[in-house]
């Protein structure tokens, strides 16, 4: 039997399938299979979301499709806020820090510093190794605000 015929057709269909996750309908259904469950309900469901949200967020800031990494992001941080009601996703300071990374990538500095700063207070980089350290995170802070003049923001550092 010969299944050279075959072996090709699935090939095609691998890389097809591959292709058209890179494209925008691509990414709005695995963004729509991600939120699709309400958060709460199912404890291995919400880790295996917040993780696909992160890490398709960060595939997509690594491939310049900012604004649909800050619709991944913003939407990680939102389900899982660690509330009284909802745990904190264990990527909840990584996004947080992500997030303002790319505010300042699309040039809203105001919101990346909010971020920064939310981060800072919260020591993030104690509770998740993958945020900088608050000493870096409060020079990046301090540069954007000389930058780009937001001395009006009311950070209050000691």
């Amino acid at each position: 039997m010969d299944l050279s015929k075959v072996k090709w057709i699935v090939i095609i269909a691998v890389v097809g399938g591959a292709i058209w996750l890179f494209t925008g309908a691509g990414v709005d259904a695995v963004y729509d299979k991600a939120t699709d469950t309400l958060p709460g309900n199912d404890v291995q469901q919400d880790i295996v979301d917040e993780a696909m949200l992160s890490k398709w967020a960060g595939f997509l800031m690594a491939t310049f499709q900012l604004e649909k990494a800050k619709k991944f992001y913003k939407s990680a941080i939102d389900r899982y806020p660690g509330n009284e009601t909802l745990p904190q996703g264990k990527n909840f300071w990584w996004n947080v820090y992500q997030l303002a990374r790319c505010h300042e990538k699309l040039k809203e500095y105001p919101e990346a510093c909010d971020l920064l700063y939310l981060c800072w207070l919260n020591n993030a980089d104690a509770i998740d190794e993958r945020v900088k350290d608050n000493d870096t995170i409060r020079l990046r802070m301090e540069k954007l605000i000389e930058m780009h003049e937001l001395f009006d923001r009311g950070y209050d550092f000691p």
